[in-house]
């Protein structure tokens, strides 16, 4: 038997779980959902910012003396956004647009064409970290 059967079972047991919430846990279904995403924007200095390395069979294809050997954020995405969405602020872009690959490229050519005003999917919430 799995620990995780294990566990599940002594916690029904117990009476801190359903069935049916043991169940759940054990398929590896939501038990509740959430219309609310977090997203959280690096805006530190550029020097002082972490990135991604590219996956090693991305890096495996390029040059190897290519300098761009970093995942495309956010902020990338922001400075490089089309002239269309020129007037966004980076907390509205943030929250209304994803971005997904190469596909994405796809989807910015219909918003050039196609001007919405997109529903923001994700709420942003401002803190200060650090000293001024």
């Amino acid at each position: 038997m799995s620990t995780l059967l294990r566990d599940t079972l002594t916690e029904v047991k117990k009476g801190n779980l359903s069935v049916q919430e043991a169940c759940y846990y054990l398929l590896g279904m939501p038990v509740s959902n959430a219309n609310r995403t977090t997203l959280f924007v690096n805006t530190v200095e550029p020097e002082k910012r972490v990135s991604t390395l590219k996956s090693e069979d991305v890096l495996k294809t390029m040059d190897p003396d290519s300098t761009d050997i970093l995942c495309r954020g956010l902020l990338d995405h922001y400075t490089n956004r089309p002239d269309c969405l020129e007037d966004l602020c980076l907390a509205e872009f943030a929250t209304m647009y994803n971005y997904k690959g190469q596909e994405q490229r796809v989807n910015m050519t219909m918003i050039r064409e196609k001007i919405e005003t997109p529903t923001p999917t994700k709420s942003l919430s401002y803190r200060v970290t650090g000293s001024l």
